[in-house]
């Protein structure tokens, strides 16, 4: 028995090995949470991830994205510990 093209080209293992690194990705997508009530406004987070946080008219944190890709991460949780009240969590789900 011969290998089909896919098989004897290898994309077939490739595309079974991303699809896998996907699907681990796709499971392991941090998040960052927000307790808006112990949110006091002081926008640290806003100066370190501005397209992640933002502060609302009542001065609250608003989230504008909640996934986290790890490219960011770094960044994401560094603006999220420098709130001074420790309203801000990068969790992984």
């Amino acid at each position: 028995m011969s290998a089909t093209p896919t098989e004897a080209s290898g994309l077939r293992h490739d595309a079974t090995a991303t699809f896998e690194t996907l699907c681990l990705e796709v499971m392991e997508v941090p998040v960052v949470k927000a307790d808006l009530e112990a949110c006091q406004g002081y926008a640290n987070c806003v100066v370190g991830a501005e397209d992640y946080f933002d502060i609302d008219d009542d001065g609250v944190v608003v989230l504008l994205k909640t996934e986290v890709p790890q490219a960011d991460r770094g960044r994401v949780e560094e603006a999220a510990h420098s709130c001074p009240v420790s309203a801000l969590l990068v969790e992984d789900q």
